[in-house]
């Protein structure tokens, strides 16, 4: 059976599967819209600055002392005497360069553990993005095998009227079409999702997605140097230092509590006339105390170090198993050739067309070619996701 009106229609939906990508937003230029604009974050940036400025406002003297005391006895009209005594009391000098130090590393700390943060959230936009145009290319995919289908049905419909098509050729086809729409429904859904969740982490601000593709090279190859950089970058780990270098500086600070705080001052007694001026110098001994704090810094550098040899037993775990499934991927892409798909779908398309094949064969035929262009768009997407994981740190 042939029909030469629809030819056309189904050489075009076959040529027509791989995307072309659209000229606009990057999603780099997604992540750092969302960068700038996600709440948590920017809630984790203040809490630091607030942290790091309550740590300085520790490290400062106490306030100035100023005691008056007038004295009063029988016999005597008003004030028989009085004594003024101005005083300051500090810490050891050397402390507050000590501490202001120890502020700069816990800062230094809280930013490693919101750059963890930040990771995670970049990673999970990107995940999204990711998601979205695997979306976007599997709704392509889907509305061109529609779009053949549909033609179809017209063309079977106009033959089954003319006697040379059967019901049952007819009910294949809006078999078909109802699967295609299905999934379209499916797709669709999905999208919004993935939108919203995007819009979420943008602060609830809209985004510009259109055009959106993959910017991340799929057949990068890592060598043991790249891989070592990329251990070296990981937020996990640096976090890690971070927090050593200032559990270490702690210990140094615990240990400097047993320096006296000192005190100066001026006095000045009076009685009648006469009054008598005088200096005031003190020293406060911690005798007890300091033990236990240092005790408690230590503990903390212990825990800081056994953290960062989880982190990098983790970090290289985690790396080694993303590499190896790269590999895996880019081997299976390399093995997946789209265009001879395409071109055996052109093939189909004419055997149906010079009546060589039934619309049953033809369905049972493409389908398993469909389904290897849909299992090549979750691979790069799933590829694109490792190489996320891989690359976001250095973004």
């Amino acid at each position: 059976m042939k029909f030469h009106h629809i030819f056309a229609s189904l050489i075009i939906g076959a040529a027509s599967l791989t995307p072309v990508p659209a000229s606009a937003v990057s999603i780099s230029e997604v992540l750092h819209i969302i960068e700038s604009n996600n709440l948590q974050l920017r809630a984790a940036s203040a809490d630091n600055a607030a942290a790091e400025a309550g740590m300085r406002a520790e490290n400062t003297l106490p306030p100035l002392s100023v005691e008056f005391s007038p004295f009063f006895r029988p016999g005597v009209a008003g004030m028989a005497s009085s004594e003024l005594v101005v005083s300051q009391e500090f810490d050891f000098p050397t402390l507050y360069g000590s501490r202001n130090r120890q502020a700069s590393l816990e800062r230094n700390a809280l930013d490693g553990a919101t750059a963890v943060e930040r990771r995670d959230l970049l990673l999970d936009a990107e995940t999204q993005c990711i998601t979205l145009v695997r979306l976007q290319r599997e709704a392509e995919l889907t509305a061109n095998r529609h779009a053949t289908s549909q033609t179809l049905l017209e063309a079977y419909e106009k033959s089954l009227a003319l006697g040379r098509a059967t019901v049952l050729d007819v009910n294949r086809i809006r078999l078909e079409l109802q699967d295609l729409e299905l999934q379209q429904l499916q797709c669709s859904a999905d999208m919004a999702a993935a939108v919203g969740a995007l819009r979420t982490l943008n602060g609830g601000a809209e985004l510009d997605l259109s055009g959106l593709d993959y910017e991340r090279d799929a057949m990068a190859v890592f060598n043991a140097e790249a891989a070592e950089g990329l251990l070296q970058s990981d937020a996990s780990l640096s976090a890690a230092r971070a927090e050593i270098e200032a559990a270490r500086h702690n210990v140094s600070v615990a240990k400097s509590g047993w320096l006296p705080s000192l005190s100066l001052g001026y006095r000045r007694n009076s009685e009648g006339d006469e009054a008598a001026n005088g200096f005031l110098v003190g020293a406060a001994l911690p005798l007890v105390g300091n033990s236990s704090k240092t005790r408690a810094a230590k503990a903390r550098l212990s825990a800081s170090e056994l953290q960062l040899e989880a982190a990098r037993a983790d970090a290289e775990s985690r790396l080694n198993n993303t590499l190896v499934e790269i590999g895996r991927m880019q081997a299976t892409l390399r093995a997946t050739d789209p265009t001879l798909i395409e071109e055996t779908l052109t093939l189909y398309a004419k055997s149906l067309e010079a009546g060589q094949i039934t619309i049953t064969e033809y369905y049972q035929a493409t389908t398993g070619l469909y389904d290897r262009l849909q299992t090549r768009i979750t691979i790069e997407a799933a590829l694109q996701q490792a190489l996320a994981t891989l690359l976001i740190p250095t973004r």
